[in-house]
């Protein structure tokens, strides 16, 4: 229960290639053809320090309610790029968006628009206190009518490249 609620209790904390990280978040996606990944750079050669099925959960959640955000023909962007020491996983939707009022309160602890049995109002709350304990941090931006971007950002290492004797 305490791995739903967040806790990665026992999880250590292991340097995860930033391609197994989108990897994962995508593998219980309901609907993974709908996200269009942009990688800007070579995934391989950067990691994520943090516990694995945490910073999975993470970005899995930002494509969730991204994808639960737009209409079933509109694609979910997600661009991750490494910049000056951090990695940067923007979820980018073309749903509703949100007003101000709602955009304020996103991340609150049991706060949610959607229609019960949808959500508990935890996972932009977990990804944002995740990111916090690792360094990063997560921004929203939002524009009534246009959409939502998700921007997570998190230390990034260069993976070591072992090379052949």
């Amino acid at each position: 229960m305490s791995a739903q609620a967040g806790e990665n209790a026992g999880e250590p904390i292991v340097e995860l290639p930033l391609a197994s990280w989108v990897e994962e978040a995508m593998a219980f996606l309901p609907d993974p053809k709908r996200v269009q990944l942009h990688a800007e750079g070579d995934l391989a050669a950067y990691a994520v320090a943090g516990p694995p099925r945490g910073l999975a959960r993470a970005l899995r959640s930002l494509l969730k309610n991204a994808v639960q955000a737009s209409s079933p023909n509109e694609p979910v962007v997600l661009r991750v790029a490494v910049e000056a020491g951090q990695v940067r996983a923007q979820v980018i939707d073309r749903g509703v968006g949100m007003p101000v009022e709602i955009l304020d309160r996103a991340g609150e602890p049991f706060f949610t628009t959607k229609v019960p049995g949808e959500g508990m109002g935890l996972g932009l709350f977990l990804t944002h206190t995740l990111a916090e304990q690792l360094g990063g941090g997560l921004e929203l931006r939002s524009t009534p009518g246009a959409g939502t971007t998700a921007t997570l950002k998190l230390p990034a290492t260069a993976q070591r490249r072992s090379q052949a004797s």
